[in-house]
């Protein structure tokens, strides 16, 4: 079954604590950015027009990726993180300086954590090496998977929208920094996301923003979620893009919705899960995008049963940034980001380990059960120094189990990236499984 009955002599779970909300002064650029004159208002319509009409010279697709400073979003943590060490040294030398005749005793925060037993252990990515791996062809599932693409057109063009030709349907999301809705688009009927993006006016947020419109003009994956159109509204400095629609939510939405019923997500769909997300992170890196926020909510999904990626780039950061919570994002981070260090594809793979053990327990896998409330610097120091969460339930088989802890691997050289784990033996397992995820979505919904 996929969506089994939980067992109902489990401790009760409580509430987590949301942890350290920063201040409004702390989250606001150190220097204001100079007004933009009706000029660069004029010029920034005109880039997203030439876009969106296909007008853009053969060299589009590079200004995306374009040399850009990246600004370190986690350097508060690695503060922390650095500060924190240098005064357990200090504090390790004063004890040493007032008691020189007796040994050091070992610290007692991280405890060290005991290696585990390697015998009758899971074939292990890592140990010993496997050879290189075979390219991973993105190609659209088997007919099992019901995964068919509903994009937009093949040739990397987009819709002509307009704001009067589309119908507000509901409100699906807010934050500062936008809104997304559900609209219908009147000319064609189609049903589509609209996300609207408050640049603010900043001239360095735009650019991202063009970076992004001419990516994924470009992209075209059944892993992906697919862009319909994009304009500037007549206050420019709102960016609308219309997007396609997944009825069924976010994996968030999902467990959630498991959890109301009284169940769980099955080890199947968990499989369809990593599966479809892995699939989706190497056709974005063979364009050389990291999707750098992968989570529940990011990841959505169809009324077909279709699994996609969403919020890649500067839509998602903007969404996610530094409006709400410094927690949301964080607590899926991978330790070597917290601790400062440049991000590469595997520190996906770390957060793709920790969604699939939320989606499994229908709650966020850290801090971890029976731990008392953690503040959001405590929290990191966790996940840097303490053993990695663990995916459990009867439900949960070994190859299952062996997999998110290949994806938890602490050190990013020994973690593998999405081509890679898509060689596991949790993979193998299913892939060819037949399995009507469109059905799966009627039976969580209720739908007929």
């Amino acid at each position: 079954m996929t969506l089994s009955s939980a067992p109902r002599n489990g401790a009760k779970l409580g509430k987590r604590n949301p942890g350290l909300r920063l201040p409004p002064q702390l989250l606001q650029p150190t220097t204001a950015s100079p007004a933009p004159s009706s000029n660069q208002h004029n010029k920034f319509r005109e880039q997203i027009g030439n876009i969106v009409n296909a007008q853009t010279d053969s060299n589009s697709s590079n200004y995306y990726y374009s040399n850009v400073t990246e600004e370190e979003e986690c350097s508060l943590a690695a503060s922390f993180l650095q500060q924190r060490q240098q005064q357990q040294q200090q504090q390790q030398q004063q004890q040493q300086q007032q008691e020189p005749q007796q040994e050091p005793q070992p610290q007692s925060y991280p405890p060290q954590r005991q290696q585990p037993s390697r015998q009758n252990s899971l074939p292990v990515l890592r140990e010993p090496p496997l050879p290189p791996p075979a390219p991973v062809e993105i190609s659209p599932a088997s007919t099992t998977d019901t995964t068919s693409n509903s994009s937009s057109s093949d040739d990397g063009s987009f819709m002509e929208i307009k704001d009067e030709d589309l119908q507000t349907l509901k409100l699906l999301g807010e934050g500062a920094a936008g809104t997304v809705r559900k609209v219908l688009h009147k000319p064609t009927q189609l049903i589509m996301a609209k996300k609207c993006i408050t640049t603010q006016p900043d001239p360095a947020v735009q650019r991202q923003i063009l970076r992004e419109l001419a990516f994924i003009k470009t992209c075209h994956s059944p892993y992906i979620v697919s862009f319909y159109g994009a304009f500037l509204g007549d206050d420019d400095t709102t960016v609308s893009l219309c997007m396609e629609f997944c009825e069924a939510g976010s994996l968030e939405d999902i467990y959630k919705r498991a959890r109301k019923l009284g169940g769980v997500i099955g080890e199947p769909v968990l499989e369809r899960i990593a599966e479809s997300v892995c699939k989706g992170l190497v056709y974005l890196h063979s364009k050389r995008v990291i999707h750098r926020d992968i989570k529940p909510s990011n990841i959505l999904v169809t009324r077909k049963g279709e699994i996609k990626l969403c919020d890649f780039g500067v839509s998602g950061e903007l969404i996610n940034s530094i409006a709400q919570t410094f927690t949301g994002t964080r607590y899926y981070m991978a330790p070597e980001r917290i601790q400062g260090n440049a991000y590469q594809v595997q520190s996906d793979i770390w957060s793709l380990g920790l969604t699939l053990i939320e989606v499994s327990q229908n709650q966020p896998a850290l801090p971890p059960p029976g731990l008392p409330d953690l503040s959001i610097f405590e929290l990191l120091d966790y996940i840097v120094h303490q053993p990695v969460p663990e995916i459990q339930g009867k439900h949960i088989s070994d190859e299952c189990k062996n997999f998110v802890a290949v994806c938890l691997t602490k050190d990013p050289k020994y973690r593998p990236g999405p081509g890679r784990i898509l060689e596991h033996p949790f993979v193998k397992k299913w892939e060819n499984v037949p399995m009507d995820l469109g059905t799966w979505v009627k039976q969580v919904w209720g739908w007929q």
